[in-house]
């Protein structure tokens, strides 16, 4: 059963990724960076609104409803998975996105990105979680 859910994933992936747009209109710069600032964020589960979320909290202890990215122009990226901002670098290669974390990050491995819906969302390829734009 597991296999049959992780084969599903896989092609539910690659089609959202294929719904992505060319590099000629989604604000990629020659260097392979975003050509100007973009934030992404994903509501951290097990919570399906920010209400949610916010209804839940201890109130002596705030926590983050949210896991955010933010990109720059300069290649670097404020990556927050927790409470913790890690500045990380970052490449655009047609529909992935790597990050790649600096020393002293939360995180030790890359952090890879399948490009949908013409920059609009970011698929976390290792778990299918989805980033969308923060407009």
């Amino acid at each position: 059963m597991n296999f049959t859910k992780g084969i599903c994933s896989v092609i539910v992936m690659q089609w959202l990724a294929s719904c992505g747009g060319s590099s000629n209109n989604s604000g990629v710069d020659e260097s392979n960076w975003f050509s100007e600032e973009r934030t992404y964020h994903n509501l951290i589960p097990p919570f399906e609104s920010e209400q949610e979320c916010l209804d839940n909290q201890d109130p002596s202890f705030f926590i983050n409803c949210y896991q955010s990215i933010e990109f720059n122009p300069d290649g670097t990226a404020f990556v927050i998975l927790t409470d913790i901002v890690n500045v990380v670098t970052y490449t655009v290669d047609n529909k992935f996105i790597t990050v790649i974390p600096a020393s002293g990050s939360e995180f030790t491995e890359n952090i890879r990105f399948y490009v949908a819906e013409n920059y609009k969302s970011l698929i976390q390829a290792s778990n299918s979680v989805v980033w969308l734009i923060k407009e």
